[in-house]
């Protein structure tokens, strides 16, 4: 279940006649759910935006006073007359989070600055507000996520969080899939991680392709399952130890036959039927 977001006022502060200074944001994809929060942007009548700069922070950690990050700059993305502002999510763990944001641009051939703020009550919020799902579980940990082979896993799940996160906003829409494509992730983890010994390598490999077999049964029925593997290859084997890893494994099993179940669905750890 989402939290409800709460409302910061910023008290005595009326719209009145600098509202031509101020916009509005509206997210339009609450709650986030991909790799990108999405929000449409009201602007005064004339306001052409030529570009936008952000912070994020988590609403607890805005009440109890921690410092907000640094601007960063935003994706501005006209649709017909209408503007709209992209935001990058994937890095932010599941909670309510506030958006504040400025624009650039001009009005009548002259420059202009815009802030984000919203009347409530005949008082502004100086915010936008936006939620990521709790279904993505964890946060991508960006380059922090690369600096060993074994990357990072903070909820201890055996998968690495970059790839958990990835599967989330990807296919958030069969939970199935999203299963067997966490259970390839773990076992192929558990390979990557234990390429030293030949026989132990190969038994991994092996067991490795039995459970991708479950991934294989729920994936027919969504988008090229060829492309599918590649992409989750890649994003497995991202950095030069992590593909070294796989190459020592890859030799390891070089002239094995292998002979997996002819029933993919069987190598599935989970019930299908509970989802």
């Amino acid at each position: 279940m989402n939290v409800v977001l709460s409302l910061i006022l910023i008290s005595g502060v009326a719209l009145g006649a600098e509202s031509d200074k101020f916009f509005e944001a509206k997210v339009l994809n609450n709650p986030i759910k991909e790799s990108t929060a999405k929000f449409e942007l009201v602007l005064p009548a004339g306001f052409v935006p030529s570009k936008a700069k952000y912070k994020v922070q988590n609403s607890v950690d805005f009440h109890i006073g921690k410092t907000v990050l640094k601007d960063k700059e935003a994706d501005l993305v006209k649709i017909g007359t209408a503007y709209q502002l992209h935001v990058p999510a994937s890095g932010l763990a599941p909670g309510n989070y506030y958006l504040f944001i400025k624009l650039k641009g001009t009005k009548d051939k002259k420059p202009l600055e815009l802030t984000c703020k919203r009347k409530h009550s005949n008082v502004v919020i100086e915010h936008a507000m936006f939620t990521v799902d709790e279904s993505m579980e964890v946060k991508d940990p960006g380059s922090a996520g690369t600096k060993s082979l074994a990357g990072i896993d903070e909820d201890k799940d055996g998968v690495r969080d970059d790839v958990q996160r990835w599967i989330n906003e990807r296919f958030s829409s069969s939970k199935n899939l999203n299963a067997a494509m966490k259970q390839t992730a773990r076992y192929y983890q558990v390979l990557l991680l234990n390429t030293a010994d030949k026989t132990e390598s190969n038994r991994l490999y092996d067991l490795y392709l039995d459970k991708k077999r479950c991934m294989s049964f729920y994936i027919q029925d969504f988008g090229d399952p060829m492309q599918i593997l590649n992409d989750m290859r890649a994003k497995m084997e991202n950095t030069k130890e992590r593909i070294m890893a796989q190459l020592r494994a890859s030799k390891h099993a070089d002239g094995t036959l292998y002979t997996g179940p002819q029933d993919k669905k069987s190598q599935c750890d989970f019930d299908s039927l509970t989802f």
